[in-house]
């Protein structure tokens, strides 16, 4: 699993750096997936695979499509996963940066920890921290 977790990083820190990558990353998100990232209306429900669409070369593509199956995953991971993603690209969301990264550290399924760093004055979420831990 590691590679195209690696190159899906990359992609998506790149993607959501800082704040008005992310604004502008929310906007397409919200035209493809909906305002609150849940369909209707002719759009698509966003799943944690459909980054691959826009970010990833066709090899790539096809393995991380595979590999963010729902047998790869803890599911209750993966849903959390999928939430804090939809929640912070969402009309309502705080939309703020995401920084991604890959630990390979083996297990039956792949599993994700988001940490929520918040501003320390106001408590307010100013950046996710998600870790993948995927299997080996």
């Amino acid at each position: 699993m590691g590679s195209s977790y690696d190159n899906m990083a990359t992609a998506m820190n790149t993607k959501f750096r800082n704040k008005a990558s992310v604004q502008a990353a929310a906007q397409q998100f919200q035209h493809k997936h909906g305002p609150q990232g849940k369909g209707g209306n002719g759009k698509i429900p966003y799943r944690f695979g459909n980054f691959a669409d826009d970010d990833l070369g066709s090899h790539d593509k096809v393995k991380w499509l595979i590999d963010t199956g729902d047998r790869n995953w803890d599911a209750a991971s993966f849903n959390q996963l999928e939430d804090t993603i939809r929640g912070n690209l969402s009309d309502g969301g705080p939309q703020v940066p995401m920084e991604f990264s890959i630990q390979p550290d083996g297990g039956q399924k792949a599993r994700a920890e988001i940490i929520e760093i918040k501003d320390p004055g106001t408590g307010a979420i100013v950046s996710y921290k998600i870790i993948l831990h995927c299997r080996t």
